[in-house]
């Protein structure tokens, strides 16, 4: 956007992606209108064909709003063609960029994204809405959306269980509702007393990228002490290019769930710049201790900006750091030592056959 105007259209948007070379490409516009009634709130009309006008709908005549949906398929499965965005009788609209591997079962003439669509539509609203309290109308045996999602399987799974206790943690630090501690006085004497809070931040700072192009992880000091400086570049290099898939996506949903923005200073392109342009001897020293060595040039800026008791302090990773790890093996486990025992010899050495 540039002072109010769109800097490209929704025809230079399909022209682009027509480039790429998809089979169909198709769009599908949704108004907000605003309520005329006394509690003013904003309702949805159902979606429109484009190029459809909009239409009364008992929700007022002020459009408030457009939402203009956009997709391209490359078909690889189904017999019969399938245009995005995808639309069920219920007004639902789906666009998904992805196929699935397993999770949801389908017979191999059908179109993974038309089972999707069908299985969403048979999904209840439990958990799903804001209101924990509110209960599945169809039974104990039908899925929210968020379960239905979560068994999808392959590449373009939406919810990865091995980043629970990471995705918890970042959750839970987003929604920003804690505790503070206040000192007072009273006849003389310092007092702190505990105060509820709420932080009404709406961008967040995230650390993302800081380990990977400072040497922060254990296993860059294992390449380092393998394979000197060109096996800890080649491990640092192999992390930033695949931080995208492996971080972002996570952490930019579990902090959007709160209703803000992330934003990761470590991952500008100024900073990513001026990093490669200095010797990684300068930006790390692992021959010293855990605290000292990793992320050096950081800790260096830290005690310049005179936080210097953050810039002596080991790396935790945040699962560990935040006790969210030890709740979660208590939770599904009964204790951190069952959880530890359950994955204990999981790896089975094979002896010689000689």
């Amino acid at each position: 956007m540039a002072g109010g105007k769109c800097l490209f259209s929704e025809e230079d948007i399909k022209e682009a992606l027509k480039r790429r070379g998809p089979d169909s490409l198709g769009a599908k516009n949704v108004y907000l209108y605003l309520e005329v009634d006394d509690e003013r709130k904003d309702c949805i009309v159902q979606s429109f064909v484009q190029k459809e006008g909009a239409v009364e709908n008992g929700c007022g005549s002020e459009l408030r709003g457009e939402l203009g949906f956009i997709g391209a398929t490359l078909q690889l499965r189904g017999v019969n063609p399938v245009v995005q965005p995808l639309t069920d009788p219920f007004g639902n609209v789906l666009v998904y960029n992805g196929e699935i591997f397993g999770g949801i079962n389908f017979s191999s003439d059908s179109n993974d994204m038309e089972v999707l669509m069908q299985s969403l539509g048979q999904c209840c609203s439990c958990i799903s809405h804001e209101d924990s309290r509110s209960s599945c109308h169809f039974g104990g045996s039908q899925k929210s959306v968020p379960q239905l999602l979560s068994t999808i399987r392959g590449p373009w799974a939406l919810i990865y269980w091995q980043d629970l206790n990471i995705g918890i943690a970042l959750w839970l630090a987003a929604g920003g509702d804690g505790w503070l501690y206040e000192e007072t006085s009273s006849n003389g004497r310092a007092q702190c007393l505990r105060v509820k809070y709420k932080s009404e931040a709406r961008i967040l700072l995230v650390g993302s990228g800081a380990d990977e192009q400072c040497a922060g992880y254990g296993r860059h000091r294992t390449k380092y002490r393998n394979r000197s400086w060109l096996g800890l570049h080649e491990e640092m290099k192999l992390d930033m290019q695949r931080i995208w898939k492996r971080n972002l996506g996570r952490d930019d949903r579990c902090i959007a769930d709160n209703g803000k923005e992330a934003r990761f200073p470590f991952l500008d392109e100024d900073v990513i710049r001026t990093l490669l342009d200095i010797p990684l001897w300068e930006i790390a020293d692992l021959n010293q201790p855990s605290g000292l060595g990793d992320k050096k040039i950081l800790r260096e800026v830290a005690r310049l900006l005179g936080l210097k008791e953050a810039a002596s302090l080991p790396k935790r990773a945040i699962q560990f750091g935040s006790r969210i790890a030890r709740e979660s093996n208590r939770k599904n486990f009964g204790s951190n030592r069952a959880a530890n025992q359950a994955s204990a010899g999981s790896v089975v050495i094979h002896g010689s056959s000689d």
